[in-house]
């Protein structure tokens, strides 16, 4: 029983030390489905934005990053708050081979500079999409998308939705 319990305090602990950081750094971590992330690769494809830069802003453990990176020959802005989750993206990054097309920024999404996007995933929460609206109406460049994942940026309209619940819009 001491076992038993020792263990259920062990998998707790952990669960909490993956799943907590992201609400002290502004917002939970839900990982953005495979089935999403694969539908995104193939948007980036299919509108010829192979080799473009790709900003994923909270981008947790790196699921879209490296989808992205093995996929395409994008490069990948990797912007998240959470300490522990950009050293392990970094790691990982450097594991696989992807160091010259990843880079990780350690950052609020709100004091990141998007001058640099061709593309901007964003799977966050309506809060924070309406706060990053002002952003990206100062920073992006014209022609640069906004690709964001069930969560809509207010007073813009996409010009593409998807069936995967992605919305695409265009600076």
């Amino acid at each position: 029983m001491d076992f038993l319990l020792f263990l259920l305090y062990t998998v707790a602990i952990a669960y909490l030390s993956v799943v907590l950081p992201g609400f002290i750094w502004g917002a939970g971590y839900e990982p953005t489905p495979k089935k999403v992330v694969k539908e995104f690769v193939e948007l980036l494809n299919a509108l010829g934005m192979d080799g473009k830069t790709v900003y994923e802003v909270g981008g947790g453990f790196g699921r879209v990053a490296f989808c992205v990176l093995s996929k395409t020959r994008c490069n990948v802005v990797f912007i998240e708050p959470d300490p522990f989750k950009v050293w392990w993206a970094t790691k990982r990054a450097k594991k696989k081979g992807f160091s010259r097309r990843f880079f990780a920024l350690r950052k609020s999404a709100l004091d990141v500079n998007y001058s640099g996007a061709d593309i901007v995933y964003c799977f966050l929460t309506p809060w924070l999409m309406n706060k990053l609206k002002s952003v990206f109406e100062t920073q992006l460049k014209e022609g640069a998308l906004v690709v964001s994942y069930r969560h809509k940026l207010k007073g813009w309209k996409p010009v593409l939705e998807t069936s995967g619940g992605l919305r695409v819009y265009k600076k």
